[in-house]
């Protein structure tokens, strides 16, 4: 598995951390994605119900990319937030 902090968009996605979920601590850049995790997150981003229509099926994510970490994901979803994907 790889680790967040291999992504080019790790300190990127540091930044959207703090601005949106700074309370909350940060997922280790070695953690892998899970389908409770990754709903946990959703819960807290208020994406939990949207995140299928926009991106398929959490299942799906893990299946097609297995290598990746929970924070590489996450900083995905962060980066739907702060362009304004969502809410």
């Amino acid at each position: 598995m790889r680790t967040a902090t291999e992504f080019k968009d790790y300190q990127h996605w540091i930044g959207l951390y703090r601005k949106h979920l700074d309370r909350y601590p940060r997922p280790k850049p070695d953690k892998p994605c899970t389908v409770e995790a990754m709903k946990s997150w959703l819960n807290k981003l208020e994406m939990d119900e949207i995140y299928e229509d926009m991106h398929g099926s959490l299942e799906s994510f893990i299946e097609l990319n297995p290598d990746w970490p929970l924070f590489a994901w996450l900083g995905l979803c962060l980066e739907d937030v702060d362009y304004g994907f969502v809410k």
